[in-house]
């Protein structure tokens, strides 16, 4: 158990506001087959400064990555979008100790769920996957439409398969 405690002060009136929240780091290893979180950016550039912790920074920062995000989930036509995300549940092999899946991403339209993209299958071997998907080559996508990511794993070792939607959408015009 943790918890993550946050804090904005006006430098103008000296008020602060502050708030906490709880939460258990899962354990990616044990339990059923699922993704807990994922993050779409459409910009990932490598940091060298130190965080400060004075300092707001814009988008997410995870170490010395800075992930540009959208918290709407709205992106340009011609974005390359980045897919961030850790697997938790999967099945280790008794012999060699090491996770083994296939992981398939497809772009959906959100009213149908027709199949707009799909990008090759993928065999991995560990839980942590960074999939870039770059709009511009999606010749069906159309600005100011509402998508899905589709997440499709299929855990190699025990057969288990597990589905997530991610939605996004394009700017207009």
């Amino acid at each position: 158990q943790y918890r993550l405690a946050w804090g904005v002060m006006d430098d103008a009136s000296e008020r602060i506001a502050t708030t906490s929240l709880e939460f258990e780091a899962p354990s990616y290893g044990t339990g059923e087959l699922s993704i807990p979180s994922v993050i779409v950016a459409n910009r990932l550039e490598e940091q060298t400064d130190v965080i400060d912790v004075n300092t707001v920074y814009r988008g997410t920062r995870v170490g010395n990555i800075a992930l540009s995000t959208d918290l709407d989930g709205v992106f340009g036509r011609n974005d390359e979008l980045l897919v961030l995300y850790f697997i938790k549940g999967l099945a280790t092999d008794p012999a060699t100790q090491q996770v083994s899946f296939e992981v398939d991403h497809r772009i959906l339209l959100a009213e149908t769920d027709e199949g707009v993209a799909r990008l090759p299958t993928q065999p991995l071997s560990f839980g942590g996957v960074q999939q870039p998907i770059p709009l511009a080559q999606v010749e069906a996508l159309e600005a100011g439409t509402d998508y899905k990511i589709e997440i499709h794993i299929k855990d190699l070792i025990n057969g288990n398969e597990l589905i997530h939607l991610v939605p996004f959408s394009t700017r207009g015009g």
